[in-house]
């Protein structure tokens, strides 16, 4: 144990803090471009840690809370997460992403959603750790908190972000990282492409119509996981029913 995690509690009391502020955020949903109740809610958590919370038109978020006392000297460090998740629904639970809460249960030492929608952890966790480690008595410089809006959908609103907002700053960490203990030197940026072709329709042959089902495949992320090989079915299906 590190002098800093004992100072903090210890790993069972940060666990605990950190997954009560995750709980806090999924009472609201936050699907992408409907994240208002998230920004109020965390809006509200910004004033409590004594930060001034400015909201943009596109609902990007951001707070300035002052250094701790004796440590007003330290450069300015930006904390950045984005608010939207992708919503994940299970056919046939009348789960409505714009509309339900997220509701959470704990399962072999996991945290897990219940079942009718994704959890989204990527990136409520890093949120709520950036805020439960914000209410800690640390010596620490002054810090600026940025939540982003859309950024499961191609990054949308972190586009939208004034330049302003990272003004004076030295630092500036992204908590939306995949592996623990890890921290990502440098980043290539993101970029969305959409095409488009004309389609020529023509009456379907008599005969028998099939549906094809393609299950059982890994899964994983593309910024993660896609040079490992794993199949995808998007893929395979193309290249059957090419093959067709």
């Amino acid at each position: 144990m590190t002098e800093l995690t004992a100072r903090l509690g210890g790993p069972e009391a940060i666990t605990a803090g950190i997954v009560a502020e995750f709980q806090g955020m999924c009472t609201v949903p936050h699907p992408s471009h409907g994240e208002k109740a998230a920004g109020e809610l965390l809006s509200r958590r910004l004033e409590e840690l004594g930060g001034v919370p400015v909201m943009d038109a596109a609902g990007n978020l951001t707070a300035d809370l002052p250094a701790a006392p004796g440590c007003e000297g330290a450069p300015l460090t930006i904390l950045q997460g984005h608010m939207d998740m992708v919503c994940a629904v299970r056919p046939g639970s009348g789960y409505v992403p714009d509309r339900d809460p997220i509701r959470t249960v704990t399962a072999d030492g996991f945290l897990r959603s219940d079942g009718r929608s994704s959890l989204g952890a990527d990136n409520g966790l890093g949120n709520a750790a950036v805020l439960w480690l914000l209410g800690q008595k640390l010596a620490r410089g002054p810090v600026r908190v940025i939540f982003t809006v859309a950024e499961e959908v191609g990054l949308a609103g972190a586009r939208e972000v004034d330049p302003a907002w990272l003004a004076g700053a030295k630092y500036l960490l992204n908590t939306d990282g995949f592996h623990l203990g890890t921290a990502v030197g440098g980043s290539a940026g993101g970029r969305r492409e959409t095409f488009s072709r004309p389609l020529t329709r023509c009456p379907a042959e008599e005969g028998a119509a099939f549906t094809i089902t393609l299950s059982g495949f890994s899964g994983g992320h593309s910024g993660d996981d896609i040079h490992r090989g794993r199949g995808n079915p998007i893929k395979a299906l193309t290249a059957l029913l090419s093959a067709l």
